[in-house]
């Protein structure tokens, strides 16, 4: 995971993001990509390292995943040669559903990211969720009583 808080951590996840990428040319590793807060970092350092096109394949890459994506239909196609996955937090807002929508299904991937990332009555993806048969739906948000189905309070 990439996360900048200071021109040191910066240079550090830098130099951290760049050795890994080197491994996966050297090895031909897929990657699981977690970027939070640092989307224009991430795609220029895959673009320089050679990852950008088609997912490092040119070089010796496999691609990989984006994992638990929450941005923008922009910043899902700048994943080309990635696969991308969804999860409930994915589902929050209508941009991200726009976004969700707009990501080819050759390379979609659902995720359940739980207990962290479910889907809850709040989000945008609420309203698909209520259009569906109710066994389905209180598939979502159902808790039988009695019995709690979380591994953390209010999760």
């Amino acid at each position: 995971m990439i996360e900048f808080t200071s021109l040191q951590q910066l240079c550090n996840n830098r130099l951290s993001v760049c050795s890994q990428l080197a491994l996966a040319k050297k090895y031909r590793l897929p990657l699981f990509l977690h970027s939070r807060a640092a989307h224009e970092d991430l795609v220029q350092i895959l673009r320089e390292e050679g990852f950008g096109e088609d997912g490092g394949r040119a070089i010796g890459g496999r691609g990989g995943v984006v994992h638990s994506f929450t941005g923008s239909a922009k910043e899902a196609a700048d994943y080309m040669g990635f696969h991308i996955s969804i999860n409930g937090c994915s589902l929050k807002t209508d941009e991200n559903l726009d976004a969700v929508k707009s990501i080819d299904l050759q390379r979609i991937m659902f995720e359940t990211d739980a207990p962290w990332c479910s889907m809850t009555s709040t989000h945008a993806s609420r309203k698909h969720v209520d259009s569906l048969p109710a066994d389905l739906r209180d598939l979502f948000f159902h808790q039988p009583r009695g019995r709690k189905h979380s591994f953390l309070e209010g999760r």
